[in-house]
């Protein structure tokens, strides 16, 4: 006799301010939606219910601010008797919306919390010799986050001036000129180098005809690429003007240069930052986006493997997963970019622009 198999099952673990109200919401429960940002937005969250009896929009109606983490449970998945779970974060609520007909209510909760403050309110200070770690460090703790930082560079700065700049897109702008992203996850910052997690071995290699795969485009474009970077500025002070450039052999020879004009203090940090505007200019040069079959390994800032696909073949970097659990199963839905671990990869000379090939 054959033995019985198990089906596969999706689950939702959800704690509202401590409580664990999974059980309480399950019947309720239409979809739920986690979108997982590698970088320059917070991670987010929806929870559709159905509200026929009209109980989440007067008794059980959740409070805007309050907290609430979630994990996605799988069972019998890949393999028979083997449960697995994605930690999706803590998040605080940010919007509801009601809807008829049929009568649903939608949560909507994003992992940067607005009690803190960190993105609206707008701040004048100066920072002097800090590293950048020190000041995402105290922007962190002024917000109630926590950091972790995961690069190997961390810039030290004579001085850095905060006009009228909310603390987060302060501290993106310093990430970006240094070449590192950011995301606020789960009650913390993370600053991390992309370069360095695009080089980490692939959680997933996907083949052309994989059954997991329901749809699926990948692209190339010559739009908004550069050949080359330039860092020019004129150091009035100093009297001296500071160059710097970069130059991408992987961009076809479209003649278009990147020409920036911001304070750097020396030869070498502009060189450093037309390095990393080049890269961030060009970093969607190859991307696509693939549907799957749910899969609990993709999340932003992992890598995944193409086969199978010709010129596409390569290593390429999640931007963005987004992972649906609802009444027609359970999808996980990625963006990616092309990760330096590509076939082609990104390669970069620098020096100065007059010595570029």
């Amino acid at each position: 006799m054959a033995e019985t198999q198990n089906p596969r099952r999706t689950r939702i673990q959800l704690i509202y301010e401590g409580a664990d109200i999974s059980e309480d919401i399950a019947p309720y429960l239409l979809s739920f939606d986690y979108t997982d940002k590698s970088s320059g937005e917070a991670d987010r969250i929806q929870i559709t219910l159905e509200d026929r009896e009209r109980l989440w929009r007067d008794p059980w109606f959740p409070d805007k601010g309050s907290r609430v983490s979630a994990t996605i449970v799988t069972e019998n998945w890949d393999k028979q008797d083997e449960n697995l779970s994605l930690y999706c974060g803590a998040f605080e609520i940010d919007e509801i919306e009601i809807s008829e007909v049929p009568m649903t209510v939608s949560v909507k909760a994003v992992s940067a919390p607005r009690s803190a403050n960190i993105r609206d309110e707008e701040k004048n200070r100066n920072w002097e010799g800090y590293k950048l770690s020190g000041i995402a460090g105290d922007i962190a703790g002024d917000a109630g986050l926590s950091l972790e930082y995961l690069a190997s560079k961390d810039p030290t700065y004579d001085t850095r001036n905060q006009v009228k700049q909310s603390d987060m897109a302060f501290l993106m702008r310093l990430c970006s000129d240094a070449g590192l992203a950011l995301k606020v996850t789960d009650s913390k910052i993370v600053i991390f180098d992309e370069e360095e997690f695009e080089s980490r071995e692939a959680v997933l290699t996907i083949e052309r005809g994989d059954s997991s795969v329901m749809s699926m485009n990948l692209r190339s474009k010559a739009a908004g690429t550069y050949k080359s970077a330039t860092v020019s500025y004129n150091d009035a002070e100093a009297d001296e003007t500071f160059e710097g450039s970069a130059y991408d052999d992987t961009v076809e020879n479209n003649g278009q240069t990147l020409q920036i004009n911001q304070r750097v203090k020396s030869n070498a940090e502009a060189e450093e930052l037309a390095k990393n505007r080049l890269r961030e200019a060009n970093r969607n040069e190859v991307a696509g986006s693939f549907n799957l079959m749910g899969n609990l390994s993709l999340v932003g800032g992992s890598n995944v493997k193409i086969s199978g696909y010709g010129k596409f073949d390569g290593v390429y970097f999640i931007d963005s997963a987004r992972h649906t659990v609802s009444g027609s199963g359970y999808v996980t839905s990625i963006d990616i970019i092309e990760g330096t671990s590509s076939k082609r990869g990104k390669r970069y000379v620098k020096g100065y622009y007059r010595n570029m090939p």
